[in-house]
């Protein structure tokens, strides 16, 4: 019994380890951790913020990538449903916003360009849509042409009214209560009987004959004359709506530079306010809606060209898609019509011209300059082959080797502004300091220039105040005294050579 108490008091080897291993004091182990603190560099205790945070900061376009990481997360059925909403509709801002993040991570000038187009006729089909749901024409002025049936066949005869107005010529044929309108150059009648002939081939020059009568109306056509009636309230705001949109994405996009913004600004303003100012005119091309002061019109045709003008103050903003290509451009009312010049130069064979071509960081101007016009317009090509490219789609009748041969190109480290896509072309690297060329009554100093202010006079009448246009007449007058300064070192290096030549005879 003693043997097998003592055997039980024996102690396991694992035991014996663990009594055996030494146990550090407190104080022991807060010196073993200050020795290991300070055998690594010391760094300045600092909050590191997360990249994504990071990227927040730094990117403006994190807000529209975050809806874009949630609609992929939620498998992008929003997304597709948002893709089809139109202006008005709950999920039109959230299309918006994907379309923003699609610009903002498309670098390449090229592709950029083809994405704004593809928005743009986006745009243009959520309006064609909107409208053909808006505008309010009888049920008759849509029928199709086949529907009106043979004269014999009717229970009453046939009546074809043909009104000449001022501006158009509106045909109405009424047969079993049915109406049709349909609108025509023609103003004769025996036009008039080949466009109905063409339109209703069913029927015999006899027939047509019989029941046409001719009338001449000393007035302009108005809707009702077209069997069509105004755009109610609800349908003139909706449009009117869609349009705006259509101006906040031009903005957006930054279109033909910065000096659109004003001009954008006071657009929107013309279209919220042009409530119950809407007409609406159908001819033989589609529909047209416009303001009755003429401050904007807007054209849907029938072969799918789609077209917006609207006019602010001397400028016109024209957003125009033609067989399937989307421009977008505005132009100075007030200058010469710069579409009539390019017209007139696509349409006939030009060989003294001149093209210049500025390339900046954010688009390219050219300038095309003809005889005594000059007509510029922009592009996002950068390189010569695309400038080139751009420059024929505008004149077509040029060939490549003209245009190469023509062509100067100047290459901008900067980006463009405002005065650069003006049909006057003014280097801002011209300019000098003011200091130099006026004194303290903001006037020209005396002894400078005398005889070349002689010879331009018609110039110094023109900018006669420096404090209206102090600008233009900085650079007028900083070109004079450049070229006095080149004509003056001329004449100090030819005396130089002249005595150069002395001495040497001399010698």
């Amino acid at each position: 019994m003693k043997e097998r108490s003592i055997f039980m008091k024996k102690k396991t080897i694992s035991q014996k380890l663990a009594e055996n291993i030494p146990i550090l004091s407190t104080e022991e182990k807060k010196l073993v951790w200050k020795k290991i603190e300070l055998s690594f560099p010391q760094y300045q205790n600092q909050t590191v913020p997360l990249l994504f945070l990071l990227n927040l900061k730094t990117y403006k376009s994190m807000t529209a990538l975050i809806i874009l990481l949630t609609l992929a997360i939620s498998g992008g059925a929003t997304a597709l449903a948002s893709d089809s909403a139109r202006p008005g509709d709950f999920l039109f801002p959230l299309d918006r916003a994907i379309e923003n993040v699609h610009l903002g991570v498309t670098f390449s000038p090229t592709a950029k360009e083809a994405l704004v187009k593809k928005i743009t006729t986006e745009r243009f089909q959520e309006l064609r849509s909107i409208i053909s749901e808006e505008v309010e024409v009888l049920p008759s002025n849509i029928l199709a042409e086949s529907d009106l049936g043979s004269v014999e066949d009717s229970n009453t005869p046939l009546l074809i009214t043909a009104s000449v107005f001022m501006d158009t010529t509106i045909v109405k044929m009424e047969q079993d209560e049915k109406l049709f309108y349909f609108e025509t150059s023609a103003t004769t009648t025996s036009n008039l009987l080949k466009v109905i002939q063409e339109k209703f081939p069913m029927l015999t020059d006899e027939q047509i004959n019989t029941s046409l009568t001719l009338k001449n109306e000393s007035r302009e056509s108005l809707p009702s004359d077209k069997g069509i009636t105004s755009l109610s309230d609800k349908g003139e705001k909706r449009i009117n709506h869609a349009v705006e949109q259509f101006l906040h994405f031009i903005d957006k996009v930054n279109i033909n530079g910065s000096d659109n913004e004003e001009l954008l600004k006071q657009l929107t303003n013309k279209i919220k306010d042009a409530n119950n100012k809407t007409e609406v005119r159908q001819d033989e091309d589609g529909i047209k809606l416009g303001s009755i002061e003429d401050e904007y019109e807007i054209k849907i045709n029938n072969n799918g060209d789609s077209k917006i003008e609207m006019r602010a103050d001397g400028d016109e903003l024209k957003v125009e898609e033609k067989d399937d290509e989307v421009s977008i451009r505005n132009t100075s009312l007030i200058e010469t019509d710069q579409e009539e010049i390019i017209s007139q130069i696509a349409s006939t064979t030009v060989t003294d011209f001149e093209i210049k071509a500025k390339v900046f960081t954010d688009q390219t101007v050219i300038k095309f300059k003809f005889n005594d016009d000059e007509v510029s317009f922009t592009t996002v090509a950068d390189n010569e082959l695309d400038i080139i490219s751009k420059i024929k789609e505008q004149f077509p009748l040029l060939t490549t080797e003209q245009i190469t041969a023509k062509l100067q190109l100047q290459f901008k480290d900067e980006k463009s502004q405002g005065i650069d896509s003006n049909v006057e072309d003014i280097n801002r690297e011209e300019i000098t300091n003011t200091d130099v060329l006026f004194d303290d009554k903001n006037e020209l100093s005396d002894d400078d220039d005398k005889k070349s202010e002689a010879e331009d006079d018609d110039t110094n009448q023109e900018y006669a105040n420096p404090n209206e246009n102090q600008e233009r007449l900085i650079i007028d007058v900083t070109k004079r005294s450049q070229d006095k300064s080149h004509n003056q070192d001329n004449e100090d290096n030819k005396d130089d050579n002249d005595e150069g030549e002395g001495d040497d005879n001399n010698n």
